[in-house]
Parts: C-alpha cells; sequence; structure tokens
C-alpha cells in the first residue's frame, strides 16, 4: 500500500475516534433530484508484450481529457423509523434510529471531449504513431449503496452529525471517437483508419468512509462526506471498426482486479417550504487500476500467432456541480 493510501486510511480511522457522547441526533430520511455539469479526464497506459517474450515491446498512452457531461439522477437515504426505540425490547434502543441507509444514481451524457493516442516502441523515444481527435456519442453511469450508524459530535447539540458508512459503488464510461488527425511533424500513419473506435471502462468495489451532517440555524443543511474505494474488478474494452479491408474489426479487452479510489463529496440545501430543499452540490472522484491485462478479444488481433498479451493501468478524473431539489420526509 502507497503512502496517500495509509493516509487516507489513518484519517479515516482517527476521524472515526472522535466520535463522543450520544445524544438525540437522528438521520433524516431524503429524496433529492439533482441535475448538472461533470467533466471527466481518462488515461490509460498499455505495455505491449509477445509471449514468451515478458519484456515490454510497445508502449501505448491513451488520454480522453475534459469529457463534460451533463448528468441527471437522484440519491436517498432512509434511516430506521423511532417507533424501534424501547417499542419491541426492554432494553434502551436509540441506538437502532441511528443506522441509516443511503444510495444513489445517476446517469450522463456528452458529445464533447478531446482525445489523444500515443503509439511509442521500447527502447526507443520516438513516437511510432501519434493520433488526435473529438468524442462522442459519450455516456456515464453511476451507481452506489451503503449502510451507516451516524452520531452526534461532542458539545455541538443535536444539529452535528458524524457517521460512519460501508458500502459498494459501479461507475462506467464509455465514447466514441472521430476526426482523428495526425498533429503537425508527428508520424503519419493514416489515423482516419480507426475513426469510430468506442472505449469503455467499468469500475467497481466496497468502500468504507464518513458522512458529516450540519443544520445550521434550522435552515441550512450541510452534508459532507469522504469515501475510500477499494476496486476488485475493472473491465475496459476498445472497439476499432477500422475501413481497412486487411484488418476487419479490431477488438481489445482489458482487466484488472486491483486499484483504489478516493471520493470527497459537499452538499449545502436551503429549507423553502418547510421539508422541501433547494440547494448545491459539488463531487471529486478520483479512480485507479494497477497490476492490468489486456488481450485480444476478436477480429484480426486475435489471430496473432503467439498470442498478443500486453499489461496496462487506467486513471479516472471526475468533478462536477449540481443543482438539488428534494423532499426531507
Amino acid at each position: 500500500m502507497n503512502i496517500p493510501n495509509k493516509i487516507s486510511l489513518l484519517t479515516l480511522a482517527l476521524l472515526t475516534s472522535l466520535f463522543a457522547e450520544i445524544q438525540a441526533y437522528t438521520p433524516k430520511p431524503e429524496l433529492v433530484f439533482q441535475a448538472g455539469w461533470r467533466r471527466d479526464n481518462f488515461k490509460q497506459n498499455v505495455d505491449q508484450h509477445v509471449p514468451p517474450t515478458t519484456a515490454a515491446s510497445a508502449f501505448i498512452n491513451s488520454k480522453a481529457k475534459n469529457i463534460d457531461y451533463f448528468e441527471m439522477g437522484v440519491r436517498g437515504s432512509w434511516a430506521l423509523p423511532s417507533f424501534w426505540n424501547g417499542f419491541y425490547f426492554d432494553c434502551d434502543t436509540w441506538w437502532i434510529s441511528q443506522f441509516y441507509i443511503r444510495g444513489s444514481a445517476y446517469w450522463g451524457r456528452t458529445n464533447s471531449g478531446h482525445w489523444k493516442q500515443t503509439s511509442n516502441a521500447i527502447p526507443a523515444t520516438t513516437p511510432l504513431n501519434v493520433a488526435v481527435g473529438r468524442l462522442y456519442h459519450g455516456r456515464s453511469r453511476e451507481y452506489d449503496i451503503a449502510v451507516g450508524w451516524m452520531y452526534p459530535v461532542c458539545g455541538l447539540g443535536d444539529d452535528f452529525g458524524l457517521g460512519a458508512v460501508a458500502g459498494y459503488s459501479y461507475d462506467f464510461i464509455q465514447f466514441k471517437v472521430h476526426h482523428l488527425t495526425n498533429p503537425p511533424n508527428t508520424p503519419n500513419t493514416d489515423p482516419s483508419l480507426f475513426n469510430g473506435e468506442q472505449i469503455k471502462s467499468g469500475y467497481q468495489g466496497p468502500f468504507v468512509g464518513l458522512d458529516f451532517r450540519y443544520e445550521w440555524r434550522k435552515n441550512i443543511l450541510i452534508s459532507a462526506g469522504y469515501e475510500y474505494h477499494i476496486i476488485i474488478k475493472w473491465n475496459g474494452n476498445a472497439n476499432f471498426p477500422t475501413t481497412a479491408t486487411n484488418l476487419g474489426i479490431v477488438s481489445t479487452h482489458g482487466f484488472a482486479r486491483k486499484g483504489y479510489g478516493n471520493v470527497f463529496y459537499l452538499n449545502a440545501d436551503w429549507y423553502i417550504c418547510d421539508t422541501w430543499i433547494l440547494g448545491l452540490g459539488f463531487k471529486y472522484r478520483y479512480f485507479q487500476t494497477r497490476d492490468g491485462h489486456q488481450e485480444p478479444n476478436g477480429g484480426f488481433a486475435a489471430n496473432f500467432q503467439p498470442p498478443q498479451h500486453d499489461s496496462l493501468s487506467a486513471k479516472l478524473t471526475t468533478y462536477g456541480i449540481e443543482m438539488n431539489l428534494g423532499y426531507y420526509f
């Protein structure tokens, strides 16, 4: 585990240790609709080699930058109702009402973004090929569900709570590339053969984190949180419907079972009519895989003799701002 990961886990443990005496703070059920802007940056590195040789023979770097989505979604939470408190049991059961379940689902669409792919032979440093293009027909999906237990913080009253959560998440993006060209003074392989290339990338795994809630003067609800994600499965696909008659369709499949992620979120919601709220939200996410592999999946690439096996890593960074409209029960 590298130093940033150790720091994240240590911070999580220290904040959890700050939980203090129990008061009457209870999580609030909510249903909030969100819509706004999201920007992604995606990077994938591939080291190619042909068995039995283990040394890389080529290096491919792919970058998708400034992918701007229009995103819509919903988030919600549900707390165990207060009638659990002492209704079924003779002992004090206040702690049951401190449990809550939260989840969210978001969908995005885009026709913007920049693509650049560079290929290098090893050990040569001069690129074999450089191609740049535009992105279109982009899609994103983001789902998560978690269980939490909310505590008040000592001395700050019933309006301040800090909860530990554990859950599972799934994040997926896909897009196509077109208008491929060679930048000036770069190798001159015809990039138009690969117009329409489709890229897919999906991350999933469990996470642990902290939720923060604060009601300021009973008018504004501040909610924030941090999550540390453990990626146990990543899948990526690249399909190249090339127009070259001797190539046909090129298809590769990538996978990894190691990685991590960091997620931060912040929402400020105003009560506009009793329990109705209107607000703004911000979210930042970073995911990275390592020790992955890429293999031919179809078309002429699957006929390589001997078969080609590649090692890879992938990174995804996203951040966005959204409007919130919801109801607290």
